[in-house]
């Protein structure tokens, strides 16, 4: 792929119709729409280009690279639960597992109850749904690209009798290396930084690297400009008629209310909601290794309960963690390496959270999980626990409590995590932020900023409630819908997707 994006220095200063800030799933998706409708469009992204020329070797040097925060992003609540991010053209889609869900029916009401009808037109939600599932080359996971762990996950669902299915992912190139959160090494992810931002650079879009947003005005960008080091090599100003905050569902609620426009709308940063995921992780009695995709299964059997099982990616320094092992018992579970198994309940929460202005550097992300998500996360742990133990005979597994001992059977689950467990005993991750600066909360039905008329958001943050699965096709198709309405306005003649 030629080079589309600019690396620059220097003191610049930039015009042009539309600046959107960020490159993720919102912010690409915008792009590539605006720009082929003939507009004149510069993207800022504070990360760089990555591909399996340039990718970092390992997880840890990822993490370090491409992961907000350098993976310490968390939130400051009960309990504390990391969220992660991506950093780099694509966002989050260069580092996620590349999981596809249709938006939920149930999900597309609720957001038009919340929203007084963003999306009421369902039918034509879900048609142009079909079209990003085409366009971003979405298919079933074969069994042949199923992980060792995805086969031992899908057996003991089947064996316990519980609703699954293999996983939809954009990987139309996918090589089977279950290295899709440490960037894919051999370009077969469809991530958005392939699918969307070469046809906006066609289109006639500027796309800058290293380009930090500081402050924004109604009609001005400020920033500095960083190289690959880290270093500042430049500053940027850029006047624009219309400012796009596709910064994320973090990123963009701290930038607006870092810049001062939460005075007008202190809807912005409101509502967040972060899927939290708690793990359940097992040895079982065979050997069940062998490569695949990072997490090719799931489960739907207790979506009414707000829990969705799916394969996790196998970790040996997770499961170091969870396994209470050390000196020769450590080492001898490092032995176990080719039996070791590991799901993940992901939480439609309730709970809603909040985000403010960062502290040097770190966010602010406040979130205290409700008593609603308690149970359910306790439920998760129970369902993660029966699916190895009674559908895998896993001879011993570890819970996501501290302070908890393996267990080897369910009446030892029950005692571990009882269903009066404290949430500060639970251990959780989340890589799903979305809903905190929502349409029918803090901006209209067009993702245009309440109290303003030229800034608007498109990103995960601009959905009007949690999806309740892995979100990534829900943006982009919320987002395509929303930059369509912005050209409709503008008697813009939209390019289809195909042509």
């Amino acid at each position: 792929m030629s080079q589309y994006w600019k690396e620059e220095s220097g003191a610049q200063t930039w015009t042009t119709d539309i600046v959107i800030i960020g490159s993720g799933a919102g912010g690409a998706m915008a792009a590539m729409t605006l720009s082929e409708a003939g507009f004149d469009v510069v993207v800022l992204e504070q990360g760089f280009h990555y591909d399996y020329k340039n990718a970092p070797k390992t997880l840890g040097e990822t993490i370090g690279t491409m992961y907000e925060e350098n993976g310490f992003r968390t939130t400051k609540g009960e309990p504390p639960i990391p969220v992660a991010g991506g950093k780099g053209l694509g966002g989050s889609t260069l580092i996620n597992s590349a999981i596809c869900f249709h938006t939920p029916k149930d999900t597309l009401q609720r957001w038009n109850e919340l929203s007084n009808g963003a999306f009421a037109n369902e039918d034509a939600f879900y048609q142009k749904q079909d079209e990003i599932w085409k366009f971003m080359q979405v298919r079933e996971t074969p069994d042949m690209r199923l992980s060792g762990n995805d086969l031992a996950h899908k057996r003991a669902t089947k064996k316990l009798g519980w609703v699954e299915g293999n996983i939809h992912r954009n990987t139309p190139g996918c090589g089977g290396c279950g290295r899709c959160n440490a960037i894919c090494s051999i370009n077969g992810k469809n991530s958005i930084d392939r699918a969307a931002l070469p046809r906006a650079a066609k289109a006639g879009a500027r796309i800058y690297t290293g380009t930090v947003v500081q402050q924004i005005t109604e009609k001005k960008v400020q920033g500095y400009i960083l190289n690959r080091a880290k270093k500042r090599i430049g500053t940027f100003t850029l006047h624009a008629q219309t400012l796009i905050i596709a910064a994320g569902s973090i990123g963009t609620p701290s930038l607006l209310q870092a810049s001062g426009h939460n005075t007008k709308n202190d809807q912005i940063g409101i509502g967040l909601h972060i899927h939290p995921v708690i793990n359940t992780w097992a040895i079982v009695p065979d050997p069940i290794y062998r490569p695949g995709s990072t997490q090719g299964h799931y489960s739907d059997q207790f979506v009414d309960d707000r829990v969705l099982l799916e394969a996790n990616p196998i970790l040996a320094g997770a499961f170091y963690q969870a396994f209470p092992a050390y000196g020769l018992s450590g080492k001898e579970l490092m032995l176990k390496g080719a039996h070791m198994a590991s799901t993940g309940a992901l939480i439609r929460d309730i709970t809603e959270g909040s985000v403010g202005i960062p502290n040097n550097g770190s966010a602010k992300i406040s979130y205290s999980l409700g008593e609603a998500d308690r149970k359910a996360l306790i439920l998760g742990i129970h369902k993660g626990a029966q699916l190895w133990l009674e559908g895998a005979d896993a001879e011993q597994i570890a819970l996501p409590i501290f302070g908890s001992s393996p267990c080897r059977s369910m009446d030892e689950v029950y005692k571990a995590a009882p269903t009066d467990l404290s949430l500060e005993r639970m251990i959780g991750y989340s890589s799903h932020p979305q809903a905190s600066c929502r349409i029918g909360r803090a901006l209209d039905h067009n993702g245009k900023l309440l109290g303003y008329s030229n800034i608007y958001v498109m990103d995960a943050s601009s959905l009007p409630s949690n999806v309740g699965r892995n979100p990534q096709i829900s943006i982009f198709t919320t987002i395509r819908i929303l930059a369509e309405r912005f050209c409709e306005q503008r008697g813009k003649d939209i390019i289809p997707l195909f042509t």
